[in-house]
């Protein structure tokens, strides 16, 4: 397939030319000619340069939206099997594998899993995954679908930047090779893979419809020693379904440590599947008492590319940072504290690990935190200008098209502060972000939903509703 943001700036150009008075004469084979190599590109970079020439080619709206409909033509005798690839990258080399269905047909759409393996930390370099050895083979198979296995390693974990480009990188030569079904394509993850899941669910939510960690725990992520570079808010939880299963005899994360994560998570609203494994340690013995769940979850939670609502949050290191159709640009300085949206994921209350001890009280820690910015959003239909269904608040400008509103005091400056998990009844933060910033954000795909929405956000996280025209 071809980037998102190729599709979108062809459609955003191409818009222009039904409402012009010049009726473009082109022969349809400078068109052919445009669109073929659009759709050869190998990558989103080679896409973008070939943007420009479909839309010199003439081509009225109406037809390039139903090209792009249709979609590209695939290779009849792709690899089939064990496929083993490589990307090059600056961080590395980073080995994949793919297990494509031998009886693999070019015109039907294929559900995709990505499958992240464990035991990161005990890989020293980049290597490909061993056939019939550890991490060969289709790693818990389930329906027929295309399984796609990359390879981490102590300099290139899960929980990185450097995998979320690989993955994403990754997930888009997939695309243009083979017919994948864009809505049905997860991230599963087993130990350590569970926990770079839960980091990919934080940062990297769009290309995914659900997210499946098996025998890990969010709060790994708050190991001062896995040296993070992104800061991270179990908010941003609120977008995907999590199918979740951990062992009662698992001796590094059982059932009664991670339990009251994963009650907190429910009850603050993230769609959560729970399958315990009480008599299960640190395997995957049970997989085939859960291989049905698993596989009907999956199948019964596709992904809807443009939800109605969204749920995100990112620093001021992490801009541009983007879920669905909510881009968040700029964060920038405080704005005074006194509107929360709720639930806010980022503070837990509750029992908690027993980790390091700090006097009487044991707790973990999560690294301090940086300036964020939060932003809830929700498509609305589109309107005529004074009819939208936005309250009518003090400083909201509201013209059919945007809104800003601006602190009616002086910023002050944000402060972090560590989270204390402790054990016992408690408020804690998981993320504290006693911050209420201001940030601007692109949303949707088309022409009336690219114009910039300014926000006010107030406190960690601020409840907006967000016109996207359709």
């Amino acid at each position: 397939m071809f980037g998102p943001r190729q599709v979108r700036r062809l459609i955003f150009v191409c818009s222009a030319l039904p409402c012009a008075a010049v009726v473009w004469a082109a022969a349809p084979p400078a068109i052919d000619a445009a669109f073929e190599k659009f759709w050869s590109a190998r990558t989103p970079q080679d896409a973008a340069k070939a943007v420009e020439a479909v839309v010199r080619s003439g081509i009225t709206f109406d037809e390039a939206l139903a090209r792009l409909k249709r979609g590209r033509t695939y290779a009849a005798q792709p690899k089939r099997g064990l496929v083993k690839l490589q990307r090059r990258a600056v961080a590395g080399d980073f080995f994949y594998d793919l297990n494509v269905p031998l009886n693999y047909d070019p015109a039907r759409k294929y559900q995709v899993r990505v499958q992240l393996h464990g035991g990161v930390m005990r890989r020293e370099a980049s290597e490909p995954r061993a056939a019939g050895g550890r991490g060969g083979g289709a790693t818990l198979e389930g329906a027929e679908q295309i399984y796609v296995m990359p390879v981490a390693w102590r300099d290139a974990p899960w929980w990185g930047r450097a995998q979320v480009e690989n993955i994403d990188a990754i997930l888009d030569s997939l695309k243009r090779t083979y017919n994948v079904d864009e809505n049905r394509v997860v991230l599963a993850g087993v130990s350590d893979g569970a926990t770079g899941l839960y980091y990919f669910a934080m940062r990297d939510t769009t290309p995914f419809a659900s997210f499946l960690p098996l025998n890990g725990h969010m709060m790994v992520l708050a190991n001062d020693r896995l040296g993070l570079d992104s800061e991270l808010f179990p908010t941003n939880l609120l977008n995907k379904p999590l199918f979740i299963v951990n062992g009662g005899q698992d001796p590094l994360y059982p059932m009664r440590a991670v339990e009251p994560f994963i009650d907190h998570l429910k009850t603050s609203g993230v769609a959560v599947d729970y399958h315990p494994q009480p008599d299960a340690g640190h395997n995957t013995a049970w997989w085939p008492q859960v291989k049905d769940s698993f596989e009907t979850f999956v199948r019964s939670h596709p992904r809807d590319p443009q939800p109605q609502t969204l749920t995100w949050e990112a620093t001021d290191r992490d801009t541009p940072s983007r879920a669905h159709w909510i881009v968040i640009d700029k964060v920038s300085a405080s704005a005074p504290a006194g509107q929360l949206s709720r639930p806010d994921l980022n503070v837990f209350s509750g029992p908690g690990p027993t980790a390091v001890s700090d006097g009487d009280d044991p707790f973990v820690e999560w690294p301090d935190g940086r300036p964020s910015g939060a932003w809830r959003a929700e498509r609305w239909p589109s309107k005529p200008a004074g009819e939208w269904p936005w309250p009518a608040w003090p400083g909201w400008a509201r013209d059919g098209r945007s809104a800003e509103r601006r602190p009616s005091v002086p910023p002050s400056p944000s402060a972090g502060r560590r989270i204390r998990t402790r054990h016992g009844p408690s408020r804690t933060s998981i993320s504290p972000r006693p911050v209420a910033e201001s940030f601007a954000t692109r949303a949707g795909s088309s022409s009336s939903a690219r114009r910039s929405i300014a926000a006010w956000s107030a406190a960690r996280s601020f409840a907006v509703r967000s016109r996207r025209g359709c």
